[in-house]
């Protein structure tokens, strides 16, 4: 029931390089990378909203995609930091793209950095009544970053990532999982507290991100009834390079099947997905008739994949 029509994506101009990190808190280039990674994350700019960034990739995945705006009738929006509770920022999103038709289903996502996943697999059930879908995920981490926290300040970026879905005949495989988190590993206190920081337990998340990964891939092959040579690329969530490498090693996997840009963005949790899948389309990797594995996992706890075969080339 699903096709991917096109993809958009966009990462604030401002960049913060682990260099920059290392006035504000004790801790350099080489640990970081060591342990993460990661080099560079790109962060809003002062008046930069969640809006902004992700109307933007939104406009290029519209412009992509072939399709008039007026003939979007869904928009899902998945992220953890809305500028606002309400209107739902699907609703905002709508105005900002100057979509007048009425008759649109418009609602928010919070899956944390499984959101663009889920939100995939809501619009795959959606287009049994819906022709032509706008999935967006969008996160602005920064704003809910406690910059004083070594644990988190270095890991987490900005970007937003979007799709155009429309109808097919292709099923894609989808799981889904949810876990009590009883050590409160990764949450925000209260938004009505005076401000609102993310906090991590760094080695509980570790623990859960590796089996979430290696579950959602046994999942995916089994169902499908087949191997990891008939997938091409796996589209992980971009959190910490150990986190694939020890997945991989658990699994048997060669690692070249991760496509792996988190040096450059950091984790931008439901934006990581989208963002990946936009570089791979723009240096044209990915072609009709491929197997590619989405896979992501975040705080909640959730994890969520999705076996999906191109039926198209992604513009």
């Amino acid at each position: 029931m699903s096709r991917i029509l096109s993809v958009g994506s966009y990462a604030p101009t401002k960049v913060l390089t682990n260099d920059d990190l290392s006035k504000l808190v004790d801790t350099n280039d080489e640990w970081i990378v060591q342990r993460t990674g990661i080099s560079n994350r790109h962060i809003v700019s002062d008046g930069e909203t969640n809006l902004d960034i992700a109307t933007k990739a939104a406009q290029i995945a519209l412009a992509k995609s072939g399709l008039d705006k007026e003939e979007i009738d869904c928009i899902l929006y998945a992220t953890i930091t809305p500028d606002t509770f309400t209107p739902s920022m699907a609703c905002q999103l709508k105005r900002r793209l100057n979509i007048d038709r009425k008759n649109l289903l418009a609602f928010d996502i919070n899956a944390a950095c499984s959101g663009f996943v889920v939100a995939l697999e809501t619009a795959h059930h959606l287009l049994r009544s819906y022709s032509n879908i706008l999935v967006v995920a969008s996160d602005t981490m920064s704003r809910i970053i406690d910059w004083s926290d070594r644990g988190t300040c270095i890991l987490f970026g900005d970007g937003a990532g979007a799709v155009v879905l429309t109808q097919s005949n292709f099923n894609p495989i989808f799981h889904s999982f949810t876990e009590h988190d009883i050590t409160d590993s990764l949450k925000t206190n209260s938004i009505y507290d005076e401000h609102t920081y993310l906090s991590m337990k760094g080695t509980d998340v570790f623990k859960f991100a590796v089996n979430a990964l290696t579950t959602c891939i046994r999942k995916e092959l089994e169902e499908a009834n087949t191997s990891i040579d008939n997938v091409d690329y796996i589209l992980a969530h971009q959190a910490n390079v150990r986190i694939i490498s020890l997945a991989c090693k658990q699994l048997g996997i060669n690692e070249d099947k991760f496509y792996k840009n988190i040096q450059e963005y950091g984790n931008t949790s439901s934006a990581s997905v989208p963002l990946v899948l936009a570089e791979m389309v723009e240096k044209k990797m990915l072609k009709k008739g491929q197997t590619v594995l989405f896979v992501a996992f975040g705080s909640g706890l959730t994890y969520s994949s999705c076996l999906w075969k191109l039926e198209g080339d992604i513009e």
